[in-house]
């Protein structure tokens, strides 16, 4: 990672052109081969659900220092994870109710 060259001057337009987009956009990341985003609204809120998968391109470097940043076991990932499997299991238990009753019928 290199150096910021500075503040910029406030004659310079903070809108890049064109080229610099492109030039921005090759440094970019490429496109997830998975990239699923949800915004959910629930009680007048709205939350937002993301996954994005594909190959990493992060350093081992990188991935510590974010693992660090973003623990994977908290308080809100064990709810949200365990709220998910109740709805699999919940979902799975009337398919099973409804297909015992159209055999049982």
């Amino acid at each position: 990672m290199t150096a910021s060259p500075g503040p910029v001057p406030p004659e310079s337009d903070p809108v890049p052109s064109s080229s610099e987009t492109k030039q921005l956009a090759a440094l970019l990341p490429r496109d997830h081969a998975v990239d699923v985003r949800l915004s959910i609204p629930v009680f007048g809120r709205r939350y937002y659900f993301v996954v994005l998968a594909g190959t990493e391109l992060r350093s081992a470097a990188r991935r510590a220092r974010e693992r660090t940043l973003h623990p994977l076991l908290t308080l809100g990932n064990v709810l949200f994870l365990g709220g998910v499997v109740a709805a699999i299991y919940a979902f799975s238990l009337v398919v099973l109710v409804v297909l015992n009753g159209m055999t049982a019928g």
